[in-house]
């Protein structure tokens, strides 16, 4: 008995034919997956395209003073610093105060007041307006969120810790007696206190609290400045002392105005310094001399003549100052013979502009200038 089987030509290796005599059967085999072809091109056609496109090349422009920002956030509170008069709101009663302390002095009003406070969202309630307000943050989507006292921007974790600065959350070190604003600080601080979180240097045996203390500090010995203007391309070991250098050397901004003699400043740190010159009396002294100062900074550094710890050490001898300014000054008093600043009514140079300046104002300049007017006469 001839068995006939039906095969396409076209498509001979589909299957296996096979018959018992009787019966004729197919066996199909699996079908070979067809040949992809990856190129370097493809593949990298596909990255980008995966990529999210929001990011790429976009900055956030400010329109008063056309500074660049990487994020909205940073652009919101940038906004708030062309309004000097900052206005801080107590989000119980709605007044306005010009500064944080006297908003937290006021809240002292509400304490004695037996409040309670709902979550509309989850029925939570809280006695603390504190707590409640950072719960409330649980329930917002928003990526910058408005801090309700202040106006400035932040993300949901930053804002946590900021809204914590309105209220008196002061809490001490019972180890070395500092106070701190808030629970999460006094946690991060207590971290520098365990040995097993200090690092000390390779190069100079010097121990510091944390990694990130000494990470900072070797870049005086390497002298490596991984931060760079974008104007002139001086080095930096933070962005933060970029930022001011910028403000400083770079913009003509002075959004800081003294509200006593209308000096204004460009940086907020100028202003405060200035301010204490309105102060009539020293409040800050020195417990070892007695010695007294308007800055803390000041104290600081006076305190390094005492201990002669952090001193900046002279590489031409064995002086040693307190500060990088009066190290300068040393170094061009005692060790450099060249004198820059000339005054060409006396026929006398200097070594500095202060000292120049200090000329300038003294009895034998304002004499010569008097005779070369009487002269002209």
């Amino acid at each position: 008995m001839e068995v006939t089987v039906d095969i396409k030509e076209e498509k001979p290796d589909e299957f296996d034919a096979f018959t018992d005599g009787s019966t004729v059967h197919r066996r199909y085999r699996l079908r070979a997956p067809k040949p992809k072809e990856f190129t370097k091109e493809t593949t990298a056609e596909k990255k980008a395209v995966k990529k999210p496109t929001k990011y790429i090349d976009k900055t956030f422009d400010c329109t008063q003073c056309n500074k660049e920002f990487d994020s909205k956030t940073g652009l919101l509170n940038h906004l708030r610093m062309h309004n000097v008069d900052r206005k801080f709101v107590c989000s119980l009663c709605e007044q306005v105060f010009h500064t944080n302390e006297l908003l937290i002095k006021h809240k002292i009003i509400h304490k004695d007041e037996d409040r309670v406070y709902l979550c509309k969202i989850c029925k939570v309630a809280f006695t603390d307006h504190c707590d409640f307000l950072v719960h409330d943050l649980e329930h917002t989507k928003q990526k910058s969120i408005k801090c309700p006292e202040c106006a400035l921007y932040f993300n949901r974790h930053y804002l946590k810790l900021h809204i914590e600065t309105h209220f008196d959350r002061k809490v001490k070190c019972e180890i070395c007696g500092k106070t701190y604003q808030g629970e999460n600080r006094l946690i991060y601080h207590m971290k520098t206190h365990d040995a097993a979180n200090h690092a000390e240097c390779g190069e100079c045996g010097k121990i510091f609290k944390d990694k990130a203390y000494l990470s900072y500090h070797m870049m005086s010995h390497t002298g490596v400045k991984p931060i760079q203007c974008l104007y002139c391309g001086v080095g930096f070991r933070s962005r933060q002392q970029r930022d001011t250098h910028t403000k400083r050397k770079h913009t003509t901004d002075r959004p800081h105005e003294c509200k006593l003699c209308g000096n204004k400043f460009k940086i907020l740190g100028d202003l405060q310094g200035h301010m204490t010159t309105h102060d009539k009396e020293k409040k800050i002294h020195c417990y070892i001399c007695g010695k007294t100062f308007f800055h803390k900074e000041s104290l600081t550094f006076h305190l390094r003549l005492h201990t002669k710890q952090d001193m900046f050490d002279c590489p031409e001898c064995d002086h040693k100052s307190a500060t990088r300014p009066a190290l300068r000054t040393h170094i061009l008093y005692k060790h450099t013979d060249t004198k820059d600043f000339e005054c060409g009514l006396c026929n006398m140079s200097f070594k500095t502009l202060q000292a120049i300046t200090r000329h300038n104002k003294s009895k034998m300049h304002i004499r010569a200038e008097y005779g070369m007017k009487m002269k002209k006469k």
